[in-house]
């Protein structure tokens, strides 16, 4: 068994190691870093659950939320790794803030672009740097393109994503009219980034501010993004935002994004979110639903999955289906049957579903995967809510069922461990079924280490815990 650690570790070096134009070390350091960012973006979210609202400082999530001060630390930081962690001083022995700077965000103002860790010095990163980790859980680097990953590709598809959703924030708040431009979206503070307005395969430079709505042009909200204003109430498919010219993906293709998909044209030429990502998103999408009925309706869940649509909480039945469930993707909303043709728990199953309304502080996790099925029987997704708070939104909490297991056997084996070196080193567009076994959409140290602790393990049927609880919620 410790000759298969060392083998699986040493292939595993040489995958994350290919490709990028930076010391060895470098890279390496990073990557644990960013790893380390999330976690702690997680635990913050984990403790606004309870609390309602973000810790005071980095430094009271330790030890309940996070056991191991190295969470806090970068490896590539000069300053000596905490021992313990009893204060959020920048750069001081043994603080929450010794490698990173906490920017935690204030209630009500919390945007997908908002950055909310970055690096306290490119000494980290041996000059070359700084790690920026957004609330939608993007890490990008200042200056752009500083390392090999995230992909292009993904940082432009997650960019219109962005603002896809602003523009869906913008309209439930005007009554349901879109704005005439996308730089309203920026003077009205629904995005926090110029950068959200950039694609990174655009040969103009990044913004730095947006001042203009003028295609192309410098510091301009249309600098690399096209959007077709749609006036009021869009059909959920038709394109909202796509690139403004195939350039920015070296001419291969065009990214589209509507309210409910990314898409690429031709299709089938870049990827695009997963079946298992759109069925987390939809998830949260259900549950943002369920959280909005709460805070109008004093605080109390409904009694019914189905009254956020006939509530109009939920806008498209699609919402309410994961692309990996074998039934076929609503067309409306008609009843709340478990994996009936048209229902609200097709593929989804509300934990108060029942004759009573019950209170918002009672939900844990309110709305799961009806079947393992929905992820090739790999494990179940769960949303909780915040607590009875609108200051952060729900994240998706990845429960395998059999941790170290990727091909679905319940078994933990070579064949499972294959498959994940094969994958090594994939960011943000990773499965479980890819080796992405902590469900964060990257293949990574910790899910590798995650197999091997479990090899020759044989599973029984039930739904698993998370691997870490400061780590397992995404």
């Amino acid at each position: 068994m410790r000759r298969l650690v060392q083998i699986a570790l040493a292939v595993a070096s040489l995958v994350l190691l290919t490709g990028p134009r930076l010391p060895d070390d470098t890279l390496r350091n990073t990557r644990i870093a960013r790893e380390r960012m999330l976690t702690v973006w997680r635990a913050a979210n984990n403790y606004v659950n309870v609390y309602g609202d973000y810790p005071s400082a980095p430094h009271v999530l330790f030890p309940e939320y996070i056991s191991d001060p190295l969470v806090f630390y970068h490896p590539g930081d000069p300053d000596p790794p905490p021992e313990t962690i009893d204060n959020s001083v920048p750069n001081a022995p043994d603080s929450a803030q010794v490698s990173f700077s906490m920017i935690w965000p204030s209630e009500f103002n919390l945007r997908l672009d908002t950055i909310v860790i970055q690096d306290n010095s490119p000494a980290n990163n041996a000059g070359a740097f700084i790690n920026r980790l957004a609330a939608d859980g993007l890490i990008e680097t200042v200056p752009p393109l500083a390392t090999p990953d995230p992909p292009i590709e993904y940082i432009a598809q997650q960019n219109m994503r962005r603002l896809a959703f602003a523009l869906r924030e913008y309209a439930s708040d005007n009554g349901e009219y879109y704005p005439r431009d996308l730089k309203q979206l920026w003077d009205e503070g629904y995005l926090d980034s110029p950068r959200t307005f950039w694609h990174p395969g655009d040969t103009d430079a990044p913004p730095t501010d947006i001042t203009n709505n003028m295609p192309n042009a410098i510091n301009s909200a249309r600098i690399s993004f096209a959007y077709f204003y749609p006036f009021r109430n869009p059909d959920p498919w038709a394109v909202l935002v796509q690139d403004n010219d195939p350039a920015n993906n070296g001419g291969r293709f065009t990214n589209r994004v509507s309210l409910n998909t990314t898409e690429v044209a031709p299709p089938l030429s870049a990827r695009t979110p997963t079946a298992f990502q759109t069925g987390q998103m939809n998830l949260r999408r259900v549950a943002l639903g369920l959280q909005a009925y709460a805070f109008d309706n004093d605080f109390w869940l409904p009694a019914s999955i189905e009254e956020v649509w006939t509530n109009q909480y939920v806008d498209d039945p699609f919402y309410f289906w994961n692309p990996g469930d074998a039934d076929p993707r609503p067309t409306d909303i008609t009843n709340a049957k478990p994996d009936a043709a048209n229902s609200a728990a097709i593929s989804f199953v509300y934990e108060f579903e029942g004759d009573q309304p019950v209170p918002l502080a009672d939900a844990t996790f309110v709305v799961q995967d009806n079947s393992v099925a929905n992820s090739r029987g790999l494990g179940v997704s769960r949303v909780g809510l915040p607590g009875g708070s609108p200051v952060s939104t729900p994240w998706a909490n990845w429960y395998p069922d059999c941790p170290g297991d990727v091909d679905g056997d319940d078994r933990v084996h070579l064949s499972d461990l294959a498959i994940l070196l094969g994958n090594y080193g994939v960011w943000y567009v990773a499965n479980p079924w890819d080796g992405d076994i902590d469900g964060d959409s990257h293949v990574t140290e910790r899910d590798l280490q995650t197999l091997l602790e479990h090899f020759g393990e044989v599973c029984g049927p039930e739904p698993g815990l998370p691997i870490d609880g400061s780590t397992a919620a995404r």
